[in-house]
């Protein structure tokens, strides 16, 4: 029964607790809209001074070798004992691998030989030249020769395209328009320049445009012709031309002899002309660059064999080892031997790679809007995550013409190629900063000091009487880093300006403590009292 007059009296002291509340609240606004506008309190105060400033593209990557470059040996040698392992570093003469000897000695009988056998095919090959006769592959009658004896063969291809044409089957053909209606396979007479008339046949009608063949005897290309019944009715004059020509040709050589004059007939099978110094380009050549491989193999092994020792030919750090010794499988051998062959030469083999020591890159993205400011041999400053304290230099060795899309936005890879450091290792994170423009011993304001409007900018160069911001005055900007600017008319060194700070937070610099909030506008501040014992039982 007593809890319950309790809970009773509780419950009654709700209604004077809000109203209370709404006294409080009242009494905050009323003062708020009669007192003076006080200053916001984070006005800062700053003196115009000189300095530098730049704009720069930031771009991170990975710190990589640059490209391997390759020491090759032959493909035939084994080896008793690798001495390197992979990232080990080495100079010029350091000894790489133990060379099987029986294989150096063995290879170099071997290639000996080869040598002498294509010596004996380059003896029978007529130092380098040989001769031959063109013959026809065709019936018909010799109408054009080009060539004369003595004639450089290139020289005729080059002015004419042949040495000289075939008529096949013997035949010339003449166009001409009729009215008269004629139909393949037709009878008609053909009469020459000289009033030889000879038998012809319609072998193309179409629209009052024909074609009629003839016996190419003594009837030379472009002579003009008329075409005409059995009984001398004139159908049409033309042109004659070879109806089906072949062009005989050569590549190289001198021409030596011809053996047919213009109006023979031959067949197919029939010599035509003969050419000699024509270069064995076919087998002379390739012998030749045979036995130059061979002899370089030859004296490579000759000079191996003085020690067995393969050694470096570079100084660098080993990228890959493609050689094996003598007592892995074969399988393991002939896969790292495959994958390393030398493009010019069967016989070579890549043994090792090596990284160059004295340089390495770094790849970085550069945006859209950033690329045409960056160009190739723009100097970089890159700093690296594990290396504290240190800044190094690169320049762009490479930029990429195309961009990759991602996310509607393009990126453009730019390679960055710097000085090699003990300290540097491949994969380190790193940070490039290419600078695009910079200026020194300018004046420089934070760009937060800057108001806009009326599409000029201003800043204050004082306070009221309240300490509001006050004395607008216009101003000109310049460069721009992001968070200070160049000024370029409108203020001088020493000149001071006022701003608003930072928000500090959404109770910062609030004088009643804890309980209270405050919104600021143009210096007035309003604030909202709340009862932290509302509530709370007496």
């Amino acid at each position: 029964m007593e809890n319950q007059v309790k809970e009773k009296k509780r419950i009654k002291k709700w209604p004077i607790v809000l109203a209370v509340i709404l006294l409080l609240i009242a009494a905050a606004v009323i003062f708020m809209l009669t007192r003076p506008a006080q200053p916001a309190g984070n006005i800062i105060t700053l003196p115009v001074e000189r300095g530098s400033i730049s704009t720069n593209v930031v771009g991170t990557g990975n710190l990589e070798n640059l490209e391997a470059e390759k020491s090759e040996t032959y493909a035939a040698l084994e080896y008793d004992e690798i001495l390197v392992e992979i990232g080990d570093a080495v100079k010029p003469g350091d000894v790489i691998a133990a060379v099987n000897g029986k294989s150096v000695t063995d290879r170099i009988a071997a290639v000996q030989q080869e040598i002498d056998s294509l010596d004996a095919a380059i003896n029978a090959s007529s130092s380098g030249f040989t001769e031959k006769a063109v013959s026809s592959y065709v019936e018909g009658r010799i109408k054009k020769i080009y060539a004369a004896e003595g004639d450089d063969v290139k020289a005729i291809m080059a002015e004419q395209s042949a040495l000289l044409v075939i008529s096949m089957n013997g035949e010339m053909a003449v166009d001409f328009e009729s009215s008269e209606v004629l139909q393949p396979e037709d009878y008609v007479e053909v009469v020459t320049a000289d009033g030889t008339v000879k038998d012809g046949e319609i072998v193309a009608a179409k629209a009052g445009n024909f074609t009629a063949t003839f016996d190419d005897y003594e009837v030379t290309e472009n002579e003009s012709v008329t075409v005409r019944k059995s009984d001398d009715t004139v159908l049409g004059v033309g042109e004659a031309y070879i109806y089906e020509p072949i062009e005989i040709t050569a590549v190289e050589g001198r021409v030596d002899e011809i053996y047919v004059d213009v109006e023979d007939y031959i067949y197919s099978g029939s010599s035509l002309l003969y050419l000699t110094e024509i270069p064995n380009s076919g087998d002379y050549n390739e012998l030749t660059e045979n036995r130059s491989k061979l002899t370089e193999e030859l004296n490579y092994l000759i000079r191996l064999s003085e020690s067995n020792e393969l050694t470096a030919d570079f100084d660098g750090e080993i990228a890959s080892i493609n050689i094996a010794e003598k007592d892995e499988t074969v399988q393991q051998t002939a896969k790292s031997n495959t994958s390393a062959v030398s493009a010019d030469n069967e016989n070579k083999i890549t043994g090792l790679t090596y990284f160059p020591p004295a340089k390495m890159r770094l790849a970085i993205n550069i945006d859209e809007l950033d690329i045409l400011n960056v160009s190739l041999g723009q100097q970089a400053a890159i700093a690296f995550d594990a290396i504290e304290g240190k800044e190094y230099e690169g320049t762009i060795s490479e930029l990429d013409k195309s961009g990759t899309v991602t996310n509607g936005g393009a990126k453009y890879r730019a390679v960055i190629e710097l000085d090699k450091t003990e300290e540097m290792r491949a994969g380190m994170n790193a940070t490039a900063t290419i600078t695009i423009e910079e200026r020194e011993n300018v004046l420089l304001i934070p760009i937060i000091a800057i108001v806009e409007h009326d599409n000029s900018a201003y800043v204050y160069t004082e306070t009221n009487a309240d300490g509001a911001l006050a004395g607008e005055r216009e101003i000109t900007t310049g460069l721009s880093d992001g968070e200070n600017v160049e000024i370029t008319d409108g203020l001088s060194e020493g000149d001071v300006i006022y701003y608003m700070g930072e928000d500090t937070g959404f109770f910062g610099n609030f004088p009643m403590g804890a309980g209270a909030f405050r919104r600021a506008n143009a210096g007035t501040m309003v604030t909202v009292m709340t009862d932290d014992t509302a509530g709370n039982e007496e």
